[in-house]
């Protein structure tokens, strides 16, 4: 059945009607983050969360057992850097975090969560 032309107006009228957004299908956002490396908040959101609040930031400076575990880190890396010598698989090997390393932030972190308020607020608010 072919359309006849005087309801081209009122398809054309349904067709504005449906392609425009519509404010009930939106849904509100509390605050969003301020972007202000867009790609860092995006991909590494508690990086930046960390990085914006300077409480949080002294806590986790200051924290004994996080500074040993980084110092250790830190001269591991120097160290692969002199001995794998562009050896790529020996350098990305010194990279990555044994299941040790990862236990040792882990609790680290829980310990420094339940004394520290600034980072239990941090945590509790925003992730």
């Amino acid at each position: 059945m072919p359309i006849l032309i005087r309801s081209w107006p009122r398809l054309l009228f349904a067709a504005a009607v449906l392609a425009l957004p519509h404010p009930f299908l939106a849904q509100a956002i509390d605050k969003p983050l301020p972007l202000h490396a867009a790609l860092q908040d995006k991909d590494f959101y508690l990086l930046s969360l960390l990085q914006e609040d300077p409480r949080v930031r002294t806590a986790l400076m200051a924290d004994k057992s996080l500074d040993l575990i980084s110092a250790e880190r830190q001269h591991f890396l120097a160290w692969s850097l002199k001995t794998c010598k562009g050896d790529a698989a020996c350098t990305l090997k010194s990279l990555l975090w044994t299941e040790e390393e990862i236990r040792m932030v882990s609790f680290a972190l829980e310990q420094l969560y339940q004394e520290d308020s600034s980072l239990r607020e941090l945590v509790d608010k925003s992730l």
